[in-house]
């Protein structure tokens, strides 16, 4: 099998969100290209492979409209966001980053931190 095959396939499973963004992924040259040489076993492998990712993102997204729980998804058509969710989103990194930075005794970084949060509620 093609070794960059077998990368992107075990890649696939680590980042199915790269292979399957709005039809057209950051792999998809490459995959065009590689499918000229690839043999009948490996497009085989690829299409499965394909598959999964796909499956996988699916899950992936229907897991973070559980997370919210909440109706904002409904406003979320596409890539358009409120005001309100990008600042729940934004607020939401700020946190998740404090607490790396509190467990990493970083005091510097959970300054800055500290002061970007605060600069949101402004």
């Amino acid at each position: 099998m093609l070794t960059g095959l077998e990368i992107l396939l075990e890649r696939m499973k680590t980042n199915p969100e790269e292979f399957v963004e709005g039809g057209y992924s950051k792999w998809s040259r490459v995959l065009d290209a590689g499918w000229a040489v690839m043999t009948e076993d490996e497009r085989e492998a690829l299409q499965v492979g394909m598959n999964e990712a796909k499956r996988d993102h699916f899950n992936g997204e229907v897991m973070k409209v559980l997370a919210q729980g909440h109706d904002d998804h409904l406003m979320n058509r596409g890539s358009i966001l409120t005001p309100e969710m990008m600042r729940q989103q934004t607020t939401q990194i700020l946190s998740d980053e404090f607490d790396k930075a509190y467990a990493r005794q970083d005091k510097k970084t959970m300054q800055t931190v500290s002061k970007l949060k605060g600069a949101m509620r402004k």
